[in-house]
């Protein structure tokens, strides 16, 4: 019985080594797909482009450095506990994507739409920033104007854009 139990254990942290090999090598090559390349999403990277909307910087305090996030009006929010400094930016400020890319969160098992960009702050300078562009749906950002429907969804397949029914 307790080489019966050795065995199992044995096969056990053999199976789950391999296991999670896997899940972190796939984590970090198939994970992101860029979707920069593909309209309307190349229109918008390395070009300026101006707010329609009021959006707010969200900074996460760092030892050494400070992460930015961007966020909509619609999610500014979304969490009554969040006392992480806000910087409103109003409509009109231009930013710039470097990269736009689709995400799979293992954890959560859906996708993540990425923007990565700059914009300059009075009181700072140039900061780098993350922006969700939603989960699963792709939501209408502040750079785009009212005229593109509020959720939309992309088609692997196609490497278009297409509207929520």
């Amino acid at each position: 019985m307790k080489r019966c139990a050795q065995l199992i254990l044995l096969l056990g942290a053999i199976f789950l080594t391999g296991c999670w090999g896997d899940i972190t090598k796939n984590r970090f090559t198939t994970g992101t797909v860029h979707i920069d390349k593909f309209p309307p999403f190349k229109n918008y990277v390395e070009t300026p482009l101006e707010l329609k909307r009021t959006a707010y910087l969200k900074v996460d305090k760092g030892l050494f450095a400070d992460d930015y996030f961007l966020e909509s009006e619609e999610f500014k929010n979304s969490f009554p506990n969040d006392h992480r400094e806000t910087i409103a930016l109003s409509p009109g400020t231009t930013i710039l994507l470097h990269s736009i890319s689709r995400d799979f969160d293992f954890e959560g098992g859906s996708y993540s739409f990425e923007a990565r960009g700059e914009v300059k702050l009075p009181q700072k300078g140039k900061v780098q920033f993350e922006y969700i562009w939603g989960y699963g749906d792709i939501e209408r950002a502040p750079w785009e104007s009212e005229d593109v429907p509020p959720k939309r969804y992309w088609d692997d397949k196609t490497k278009k854009l297409g509207p929520l029914n």
